[in-house]
C-alpha cells in the first residue's frame, strides 16, 4: 500500500501522531514542571503541587517533579504524606543523588533510621562528604552495634580529619 492510497495516508498520519505524542510527553512534562516552579515562587507549595502531580502523570520518570514533590513533603508536618512519597517507585529505585538525599531525609523523618543511614552512607561515598557519614553514624546509634557506629565515625574522620563533631562522638563511643 503506498502513500497515494487514502488508507496509506491515514496509516502514515496516525503513526506520525503516535510517534510525536510519545516523544512530546517528556517535553510537556518538563514544561509543566517549569510552570509549577513559577507557581511555587509566586503562590507557594499548595498551588504548585498539582502541577508537579500533572507532570508525573505525563512522564512518570520525571525526576525533577519527584524531587519537588519530595522537597515540599519535607516542609509539611504530616507523616502520611511522607509515607506516600516514599512509596513512589521512582524514589524507591533512585540512583539520582538529589532524590537519594530527599529519600534519606524523608526516611529519617518517618523514623526509618537504618534505611536513612544506609542512604546517607551511599551519599557519603559518592561525594566523599564526611557530614553524610557522620549523620549516618548518628542515626545508627542505638539501632546497630557500636562497632558499626564506630567504624562509620572513623570513616567520617577519614573523609575529613578536621571533623571535630565526629572526633568528639568517636571519643565518647570508646
Amino acid at each position: 500500500m503506498s502513500l497515494e492510497h487514502p488508507l496509506g495516508r491515514l496509516i502514515a498520519a496516525v503513526a506520525a501522531i503516535v510517534v510525536v505524542g510519545v516523544g512530546m510527553r517528556a517535553l510537556l512534562s518538563v514544561a509543566i514542571c517549569l510552570r509549577g516552579d513559577a507557581i511555587l515562587a509566586s503562590l507557594g507549595p499548595r498551588y504548585a503541587r498539582p502541577y508537579y502531580d500533572r507532570a508525573r502523570w505525563f512522564d512518570s520518570r520525571n525526576t525533577v517533579a519527584v524531587d519537588r514533590i519530595a522537597f515540599m513533603t519535607l516542609l509539611r508536618p504530616f507523616r502520611e504524606d511522607v509515607a506516600k512519597v516514599l512509596g513512589d517507585p521512582e524514589i524507591e529505585k533512585t540512583a539520582d543523588s538529589g532524590l537519594l538525599l530527599d529519600r534519606a531525609l524523608l526516611e529519617e523523618r518517618s523514623r526509618r533510621f537504618l534505611r536513612a543511614a544506609d542512604d546517607f552512607k551511599v551519599l557519603a561515598r559518592r561525594f566523599g562528604n564526611s557530614r553524610y557519614m557522620f549523620f549516618a553514624a548518628l542515626l545508627e546509634r542505638g539501632h546497630r552495634p557500636n562497632a558499626i557506629v564506630r567504624a562509620d565515625m572513623e570513616a567520617a574522620l577519614h573523609l575529613d580529619p578536621k571533623n571535630t563533631l565526629a572526633r568528639r562522638a568517636l571519643e565518647r563511643l570508646q
